[in-house]
């Protein structure tokens, strides 16, 4: 993907990603494809970002080009969207702030 993709790429989890509802995320646990998703993605993240990603699919990293250039004062912040998919029935045990990912934006 890499090879075919001349800008920098960042991966960002949400609604629909992981398939029918069924498959969503329950941000409890190590979710498989959290899991898969970064295997695809991780060229592009720095390593604390990958390490932030596979805990519940959000993240944020220093913007970097695809010449290598690294923006310090530029960030990329990544959501995961999928705790705010209504359909996701995971979430009704964890209403206030699935995987902490707010906690973690303060």
């Amino acid at each position: 993907m890499q090879q075919n993709l001349p800008w920098s790429t960042y991966p960002l989890e949400g609604n629909h990603d992981f398939g029918v509802t069924i498959n969503s995320q329950d941000f409890t646990q190590t979710d498989p494809m959290i899991t898969y998703n970064l295997d695809l993605w991780k060229v592009w993240l720095t390593e604390d970002a990958q390490k932030q990603f596979a805990v519940n699919g959000f993240y944020s990293q220093k913007l970097k080009t695809s010449d290598g250039t690294v923006y310090d004062k530029v960030r990329i912040i990544a959501v995961n969207t999928e705790a705010c998919y209504n359909a996701n029935f995971f979430l009704m045990k964890l209403r206030d702030d699935p995987g902490d990912q707010l906690k973690w934006l303060e």
